[in-house]
């Protein structure tokens, strides 16, 4: 493959506040941002599909649904563990949209046996369950080939001043593909059935991987990144709180959305029936108490970059770790999942791990040494599948053993710990180490 030479010439039109390079329109940005709104409905959608489909479909056992919901969960925590750096050294060496490309295929491939787990299954003389397990788990690794390449791409596309918001609009438009499906998707099921959904997947990933070949190109850097040495990294890391803070808070703060979209929608689908509802019903009033919490946490980014920007990094870690335990003691005390107090726990939790998120990375990217900031950076975005691994299995056994309840209590008890430990060795960050 003919690499590009890496280029400062600009073309003097911008995108949204990107300068765009010389060799590139306007229109390369668009066709970025739309391919990563095809490809967040694919890695939002289980959410809605699993605990209906494992529950009607599948007939799993009452007691088992948050080990099991929990456990499908954690395929995608388990690929990324595997295969993200492998895939990253893939993509500088053969491009990031071909690997983009196949991914699409390979979710909307996954999605079909998905739907199809019972005759399948039936078919090769395995558990359904078990199935179910390897299904989800191909899902996932269409997901870590896919989703990765659009903020590369970014970076790619832009000069490194520019770099921030080009990746900003990725989330955004992640987040505005979560407001789709929760809002819009979620509700097709009480119509057309479960297997809907899977139909859905099967073609927003043929429409994805069409507008992706169609519009987007690669623009691989000519100079290749040397390889970082994890020792360096540990080293790093021991020595800067800053550092240790913004990989605790973004460890304990993404497990947040999944806790709540997986066992949220279980305790809504399980409480389907004690509300005179179908679990149909159930998954389309679920999907709108978590459309309220991503609609929250898309809205907040812009704010949150200047609150950010203007009190610091810790402060508003510990502000969004403050919101986060209100919230998940709301929800633990909410008794219905149906009531109006799981939208205002999902709205403080949405802004928290928004809150959260984007004061790790501004505070890893400070605090890190210049030479290790691709390693730092990807050292933190690892403890986003080990947290979520974590607190989702074990919120998974306490929604089994004691009820719904005991899990978001748990994730509660956690993120206020976090908080005390912030709090408590915010003051030993060097100055320098993070913008006040």
């Amino acid at each position: 493959m003919e690499r590009q030479r890496e280029t400062t010439a600009v073309t003097g039109d911008k995108f949204l506040g990107i300068t765009v390079l010389e060799g590139m329109s306007r229109w390369d940005f668009f066709n970025l941002y739309g391919a990563t709104f095809f490809v967040g409905i694919l890695i939002i959608i289980p959410a809605i599909i699993q605990p209906a489909f494992l529950k009607e479909v599948i007939g799993i056992p009452r007691n088992m649904a948050g080990s099991i919901n929990s456990g499908l969960q954690n395929m995608s925590q388990i690929a990324t563990l595997l295969f993200i750096g492998y895939i990253g050294a893939l993509s500088d060496k053969f491009g990031r949209v071909i690997l983009a490309f196949i991914g699409f295929f390979i979710c909307g491939f996954a999605y079909l046996i998905f739907g199809f787990t019972v005759p399948i299954s039936s078919f090769l003389g395995m558990s359904p369950i078990a199935f179910t397990y390897f299904a989800r788990f191909m899902v996932a690794v269409g997901f870590i080939m896919t989703f990765p390449q659009f903020s590369t791409l970014a970076a790619d596309y832009t000069l490194p001043r520019d770099r921030g918001k080009a990746m900003s609009y990725n989330g955004f438009m992640l987040g505005m593909a979560g407001i789709f499906v929760f809002n819009v998707i979620a509700q097709i099921p009480k119509k057309l059935g479960i297997m809907s959904l899977f139909y859905i997947c099967v073609i927003t990933a043929l429409i994805g991987a069409t507008w992706l070949k169609a519009t987007l190109r690669d623009r691989l850097p000519e100079k290749t990144i040397k390889k970082r040495n994890f020792k360096e990294l540990f080293r790093a890391v021991s020595k800067s709180f800053a550092l240790k803070i913004g990989y605790v808070g973004y460890l304990v703060s993404r497990a947040d959305t999944m806790i709540i979209g997986t066992f949220l929608m279980v305790w809504a689908v399980e409480s389907a029936k004690q509300y005179s509802l179908t679990p149909l019903q159930a998954t389309a009033l679920g999907g709108t108490a978590l459309g309220v919490q991503m609609m929250v946490a898309v809205s907040c980014n812009p704010v949150l970059g200047y609150l950010i920007d203007r009190f610091g990094r810790i402060p508003m870690i510990i502000l969004g770790l403050a919101l986060s335990t209100v919230g998940f003691v709301i929800l633990g005390s909410a008794g219905n999942p149906f009531s109006k107090l799981v939208w205002l726990a999902v709205a403080l939790i949405g802004a928290s791990q928004a809150s959260v998120t984007i004061s790790s990375n501004a505070l890893c990217a400070d605090a890190a040494p210049k030479p290790l900031l691709g390693t730092v950076m990807g050292g933190k975005n690892t403890m986003a599948p080990i947290g979520t691994i974590i607190f989702l299995q074990l919120g998974g056994l306490l929604f089994d053993t004691l009820g719904p309840m005991s899990a978001f209590f748990m994730k509660a008890l956690v993120n206020f710990l976090t908080f005390v430990w912030v709090v408590t060795v915010r003051k030993k960050v060097v100055m320098g180490e993070e913008f006040t």
